[in-house]
């Protein structure tokens, strides 16, 4: 039974579609890009982090008086 199991597991099933394999990618490419977003994305992410600043700050609203929402309906 286990054996049975155990080739159940390694059959992919009538229909299911099987994922190509991956392309290898340059070990200095992925350096690289990850390099870039950490300059792009983290670093300020932690510069406001550690300042206790918002990304929200300095932001004032669309519509800042409050009025009646109209739905269209006659």
């Amino acid at each position: 039974m286990a054996a049975g199991h155990a080739v159940w597991r390694l059959v992919p099933a009538v229909g299911s579609k099987v994922s190509p394999p991956r392309e290898r990618v340059h070990l200095a490419a992925k350096r690289r890009e990850d390099a870039q977003w950490l300059r792009e994305h983290f670093m300020p992410w932690l510069g406001r982090r550690v300042r206790g600043i918002s990304s929200g700050d300095n932001v004032t609203a669309k519509r800042p008086e409050l009025i009646p929402f109209e739905t269209g309906d006659t």
